[in-house]
């Protein structure tokens, strides 16, 4: 395995176990808070759809890079994606979604793994970062999920539930 790869592979792992254990350990009443008051105005369970369904459309875009694709269009919008796919994924029950978040991880994991150093090298368009290296994107990746885990917690503790 590249060393880049491997280093990856662990960190996305060991992300994937936190954020796992994290959302296992939110009280129910808890998933219907809004989040975000601006902008998506999101609830903690549309939070989570949308990590689901950014772990599925990232690793899509990781695999094209590694190719030697371009990534993502100058023109793509990522407020609307991200409104349009949260929408498509509503309605699963949070234990699926979990489970999807982590058959997509491994899917990632198992991408990574397979890559070459040089291929961590290929840049892209990533719809947040613009043009970036394959490892930059990949690491964003995990501090994206990191950055949300982070808004739940706060808003944990504003309920007075800990977090």
């Amino acid at each position: 395995m590249a060393e880049i790869g491997k280093k990856l592979a662990e960190r996305l792992k060991k992300e994937k176990g936190k954020t796992l254990e994290f959302f296992k350990g939110l009280p129910g009443a808890i998933w219907q808070r809004k989040l975000y008051a601006d902008g998506a105005e999101w609830t903690i369970y549309e939070v989570l759809v949308h990590i689901v369904e950014a772990e599925s459309s990232l690793t899509t875009l990781f695999v094209h890079v590694a190719e030697d694709g371009n990534g993502v269009g100058e023109d793509f919008d990522i407020d609307a994606h991200n409104k349009k796919a949260v929408e498509k994924l509503k309605g699963s029950s949070v234990e699926d979604l979990l489970e999807q978040f982590s058959q997509l991880r491994d899917r990632l994991v198992l991408a990574v793994s397979n890559w070459g150093d040089n291929q961590f090298q290929n840049v892209g368009r990533h719809p947040f970062l613009g043009e970036a290296r394959l490892d930059e994107m990949i690491r964003l990746s995990y501090l994206h999920v990191n950055l949300h885990i982070r808004d739940v917690r706060k808003a944990l503790k504003e309920a007075g539930q800990g977090g």
